[in-house]
């Protein structure tokens, strides 16, 4: 009896604890995804086809890729484009270019994240790295 109610607990548990930690050979897949991400952020990725690049289930990536990283695979994927557009900002690139060459369709999108990540919009950035070399965050 005892048994039974355990396997239904763990039949509760939500997904993010059932996957467990990705193990060694998952890790280096993983990391694979990772640096494709901070490489070319541009892309327009899917969860299924980083998840046929890392040979891992959909619902496998999302997980082990939170346990490794702390994040979701979409959540680092934004990260990636906004440093990116940060740096394209900063060179000098109107908020337009930056947003596109980091991978946002809409500009309107972008600032949204941008100024929930850095606190400032883009073009605030762009106008004070032009003028002085104070910058939010």
């Amino acid at each position: 009896m005892l048994q039974l109610l355990g396997y239904a607990l763990n039949l509760c548990q939500p997904e993010k604890q059932k996957c467990g930690l990705p193990v060694t050979g998952e890790y280096q897949r993983l990391e694979l995804i990772r640096r494709l991400l901070e490489q070319t952020p541009e892309k327009a990725y899917t969860l299924n086809e980083l998840a046929r690049r890392a040979a891992m289930s959909p619902s496998s990536l999302r997980c082990k890729f939170r346990h490794a990283y702390g994040c979701t695979v979409f959540d680092y994927l934004r990260d990636c484009r906004l440093a990116r557009a940060r740096r394209y900002l900063m060179e000098g690139y109107s908020v337009q270019q930056a947003a596109w060459m980091s991978g946002y369709q809409h500009a309107t999108n972008f600032a949204t994240a941008f100024r929930r990540r850095y606190g400032c919009s883009p073009g605030e950035l762009r106008d004070a790295s032009l003028t002085s070399s104070r910058h939010c965050a």
